[in-house]
């Protein structure tokens, strides 16, 4: 008797924590249901942090302004007026906040004198008033076929 005493106490121990364990489980599922999404966001509290984060990002993707020779520049420059006199649409690539943007348009006015020239966006048809030292590269369009291009630079 003694015997079977000290093996069906380590058995009801065993199966009490059993018990225990399992019920714990169930409440832990039970809590973690109703929280939904909130357990996967949790730094939604804190806007300030997804603006810096942002900010972050943003300088990361940044590119250094690509410096051009004078070549470049004096090919560019005869490429706009040329663009202007026979009235073709270009691809104009330029420097802006960090970034490279190419639009498709025609050039409306050019001053190699005052830096400045005036682009007419094909898609919104909005006047865009540039200075030619934001312009990396000018490419004229020619033929009916929109790919076929003059490459200006590089």
């Amino acid at each position: 008797m003694y015997y079977v005493h000290l093996v069906t106490l380590p058995i009801q121990q065993l199966v009490t924590e059993m018990v225990l364990w399992v019920v714990i489980k169930l409440k832990e599922k039970k809590d973690m249901e109703p929280r939904g999404m909130k357990k996967w966001h949790p730094f939604a509290t804190m806007p300030e942090q997804y603006i810096g984060l942002q900010e972050v990002i943003k300088r990361q993707l940044e590119v250094p302004q690509p410096v051009l020779t004078k070549e470049q520049m004096e090919q560019i420059n005869f490429t706009l007026i040329e663009a202007l006199h026979i009235n073709k649409q270009v691809y104009l690539t330029y420097y802006k906040n960090g970034q490279r943007i190419t639009e498709t348009g025609f050039i409306q006015f050019v001053d190699s004198l005052g830096n400045l020239f005036i682009f007419i966006n094909e898609v919104f048809e909005l006047k865009n008033k540039m200075r030619l030292s934001e312009l990396i590269d000018v490419r004229i369009m020619y033929g009916k076929n929109k790919n076929v291009f003059k490459i200006s630079t590089n």
